[in-house]
């Protein structure tokens, strides 16, 4: 083999390796993507449930509220 032969090997080694990196970056960035897109979803999810609670809780403290004034009435 003389010297351009071992060049050119050597440059065609350099080019497989970086296409495997590329893939492998590609691939990762995938993943990266589709887990941010859980983890908005999820915040999504948990956001709704806690304005749910939040609402739930509200209407029955004014329940208790009301009902504890009611019976005031009637003892005081």
């Amino acid at each position: 083999m003389d010297h351009s032969e071992e060049i050119l090997k050597v440059l065609q080694e350099i080019r497989d390796s970086q296409r495997e990196h590329h893939e492998e970056y590609r691939r990762v960035a995938g993943q990266s993507v589709a887990l941010q897109e859980d983890a908005v979803a999820r915040q999504k999810f948990i956001t709704n449930l806690y304005k749910k609670v939040l609402v739930a809780g509200g209407i029955l403290v004014v329940i208790l509220l009301v009902l504890i004034l009611y019976l005031m009435r009637f003892f005081f």
